[in-house]
């Protein structure tokens, strides 16, 4: 059991030195050599983890559908009231703050979706996902009478995830003037315009509107 959880620490470990070497070079800096030197391991060690440095770069892919999909969507399905769950997943959907090495290695792999077909892909998987949790969440609120959409629910939904996108960009990229607080309040303000005030009877029936998470 205490080798197997070694090995677990070590493959974790690789990653996210990984994660790391992407956000500083993007997906074509990863290396065994690059990662070992991250993680403090041997190249031997890489190899013998992952035979193949794709597989490095889609296990970072896995922490970011884990975090920005599985994550959210728990939190979408788990919550009642859509108005409660909206400012929750625009919250999760922010990087943690400048050092956030996920959101950094992500937008790396967002510009390498421009030279090779499989980011392409991958990156365009990702956004389909993301957009089709806030579609939900928007006609979810909108049958409850919580939400008013002003725009179609998956026009909103683009909207919601490309300013996420766009935000987190600046957040990491170490803009003083957009830290995360700003950012979520400019998604939150977003919001609350393009969806709406909910009707009195859903309001009534979900207790509010579009509230920031206290």
């Amino acid at each position: 059991m205490g080798r197997r959880k070694d090995q677990e620490r070590r493959r974790r470990a690789l990653i996210d030195a990984t994660m790391a070497v992407i956000a500083d070079a993007g997906p074509s800096g990863v290396t065994a050599r690059q990662v070992a030197a991250r993680a403090g391991l041997s190249p031997a060690a890489v190899i013998y983890y992952f035979p193949q440095m794709d597989d490095l770069v889609a296990a970072v892919r896995g922490d970011a559908v884990r975090r920005f999909c599985v994550g959210r969507e728990r939190i979408a399905e788990e919550c009642a009231d859509p108005a409660e769950a909206l400012p929750l997943l625009l919250a999760a959907g922010l990087p943690s703050g400048p050092d956030d090495l996920l959101v950094s290695a992500i937008a790396q792999l967002f510009g390498a979706a421009r030279r090779e077909e499989r980011h392409a892909r991958l990156s365009t998987e990702f956004w389909l996902r993301q957009v089709g949790m806030y579609t939900r969440l928007i006609e979810r609120g909108a049958r409850a009478g919580v939400f008013r959409p002003l725009l179609p629910a998956g026009t909103a939904a683009e909207h919601l995830v490309a300013l996420e996108d766009a935000y987190g960009v600046h957040i990491v990229g170490g803009n003083a003037s957009l830290t995360r607080e700003r950012a979520l309040s400019l998604l939150l303000s977003y919001a609350e315009g393009v969806l709406g005030p909910p009707s009195a009877e859903g309001a009534a029936e979900a207790g509010g509107g579009v509230t920031a998470p206290r």
